[in-house]
């Protein structure tokens, strides 16, 4: 018996997000799994193939691919997710379909990101070997948490618009809106599912990102997106939850403020 959006808690801690979405995970891993695996392999071979041709061509490329490879993915388990709120089997076929027919409210969101992310990365092949190398790693941090930040600000975007079909302009605000209101819990869960991600980018950061290296950064990276998807989802249930008990709770107090006025 499947796991769906009515029937879990809202409002839960960090560690009860996790947990409702192993559950829901487990009930439909083969769908997930099989979206994960084409991302996967897609981030795979295109991570490998621009590295290879390395230069400015790999890195302006580089970055609205792997993103764009990334939100689809992301975008499909979360339709194949909300199939099953609709008591429909979680096809990954007709999942990637309708995230496919409504491509470009998908990837604009986060085509800014994507943009900023290709022009730093050209600018470092330009010039970032004239600089120092503890310069140069601290720049490219820089970069990296601010590229991180905002993409925590886009990250509920994709539910908002896969769930409520709404359009990339209402979807942007309102994940922005909602990421803003519970930005600690989104970067735990977030950086709880890309921490094996996380680990395999280490390797190459360390010794140096040559194209295989690369690639199979990549390859983890994108295959953590099917649950991730799922985390990522019930945040978003439970910020709209909690944004309308705090609604709830305003109008409460505006009544009751009027009703005193009335009374005065």
């Amino acid at each position: 018996m499947r796991t769906y959006g009515r029937d879990v808690r809202h409002r839960r801690m960090l560690a009860h997000v996790i947990e409702d979405s192993a559950s829901i995970f487990q009930q439909d891993a083969s769908e997930y799994a099989f979206a994960g695996l084409i991302g996967a392999f897609a981030a795979c071979i295109t991570t490998l193939v621009l590295v290879s041709v390395g230069g400015t061509v790999g890195a302006l490329l580089l970055p609205p691919f792997l993103i764009a490879i990334a939100v689809v993915t992301l975008a499909t388990a979360t339709e194949a997710l909300r199939r099953v709120t609709d008591n429909l089997e979680p096809s990954a076929a007709a999942a990637s379909a309708a995230v496919l027919r409504g491509l470009p409210a998908v990837l604009l969101p986060w085509a800014p990101l994507a943009l900023a992310l290709a022009a730093a990365l050209v600018l470092d092949v330009r010039i970032g070997h004239w600089l120092a190398p503890s310069a140069r790693g601290l720049i490219e941090s820089l970069v990296v948490v601010a590229a991180l930040y905002a993409a925590l600000g886009r990250v509920l975007a994709v539910p908002s618009l896969v769930m409520r079909r709404s359009t990339a302009r209402e979807a942007t605000q309102e994940g922005r809106a909602l990421a803003a209101r519970a930005l600690p819990k989104v970067a735990g869960a977030w950086g709880i599912c890309l921490s094996p991600a996380l680990l395999v980018f280490l390797v190459p950061a360390l010794s140096g990102f040559g194209a295989v290296s690369s690639a199979i950064a990549a390859l983890a990276f994108v295959g953590s997106m099917p649950f991730a998807a799922i985390v990522n989802a019930l945040l978003f249930f439970d910020a709209v939850a909690d944004g309308a008990t705090a609604a709830g709770t305003q109008a409460t107090m505006a009544r009751r403020t009027a009703g005193l006025r009335q009374v005065r």
